[in-house]
């Protein structure tokens, strides 16, 4: 109790991988073991075709402007106390904006399914929210 879960990933709304931008996962007692985003993802059609711009950093470069075509996230678990422990392995999360246009229409809600932390193994399912 007390820990919260968020999921933080390459392009600025998930956070452009800074923990303290991460959006917050939410649960119930109802819904339980599902975990759901504290707000939208939005993906526009542009993004879809042109890639979504991001600023990233690696290692200790300065930020530079990319363009990605493929989103790469991960989830970490924050404590009481602000420690954070982030899933397993070097392994990021990824979905080819190719997989989301597949499923896109103007207007429709797509839902990300994924299995537990730390099984980053297996591949992530796009399906329509219902």
């Amino acid at each position: 109790m007390g820990e919260e879960v968020f999921v933080v990933g390459n392009i600025p709304m998930l956070g452009s991988w800074k923990a303290p931008t991460a959006l917050l996962m939410l649960t119930s007692k109802e819904n339980y073991p599902r975990w759901t985003s504290s707000k939208a993802v939005v993906i526009e059609e542009d993004h879809l075709v042109n890639g979504i711009s991001c600023r990233i950093a690696e290692g200790n470069q300065p930020e530079k402007e990319m363009v990605v075509k493929e989103i790469e996230y991960k989830y970490f678990v924050k404590n009481m106390k602000g420690d954070i422990f982030w899933e397993r392995g070097t392994i990021n999360r990824r979905i080819p904006l190719s997989k989301i246009k597949h499923h896109f229409r103007p207007g429709t809600q797509l839902t990300i399914v994924d299995q537990g932390f730390n099984m980053t193994e297996v591949e992530s399912q796009i399906v329509p929210k219902q």
